[in-house]
């Protein structure tokens, strides 16, 4: 870690919130753990050019974690994985997540999973805050349609 003084400071203070977030979008640590150290190597080989390595950081894991997700999905597809038809059945959070556009999931795990601003979010996206903030609008607004 000589090459890069300041990476070990920075995995120790970012690794825990990490895949504690990760934890809770995958439903399990191990996923999360794999996913969270591919996130730390991403930036530790990229860490001379990053300016702000903690949303680098953050952002590549989401990324892997919708992913993950995504495999998953079509995992289910493909062995024919049918959700009962039980009108009780209960739509849990990831499921209702699955059925919002990537675009305002991704804007909603940023801000209230990754503890970001709207600006941060915007930034991160590379699109206005106004739009940020209509994603998300529009994405609750979705997840509670979905949930209901």
């Amino acid at each position: 870690m000589a090459e890069h003084p300041q990476y070990e400071a920075f995995y120790t203070e970012n690794w825990r919130s990490l895949l504690g977030r990760i934890s809770q979008r995958v439903d399990s640590r191990a996923v999360a753990e794999e996913i969270a150290q591919d996130a730390f190597h991403a930036v530790w080989q990229s860490w001379k050019g990053l300016k702000d390595p903690k949303s680098y950081l953050y952002r590549v894991a989401f990324n892997k974690a919708n992913d993950e997700l995504r495999k998953r999905r079509t995992s289910r597809a493909k062995s024919h994985y049918l959700r009962a038809a039980q009108p009780t059945e209960r739509i849990y959070l990831n499921d209702a997540l699955d059925q919002i556009d990537i675009r305002q999931k991704t804007a909603i795990f940023l801000k209230y999973y990754g503890d970001q601003t709207h600006n941060e979010v915007a930034e991160q996206m590379d699109i206005p805050t106004g739009t940020v903030k209509s994603l998300i609008h529009r994405g609750l607004g979705d997840l509670r349609t979905t949930i209901n």
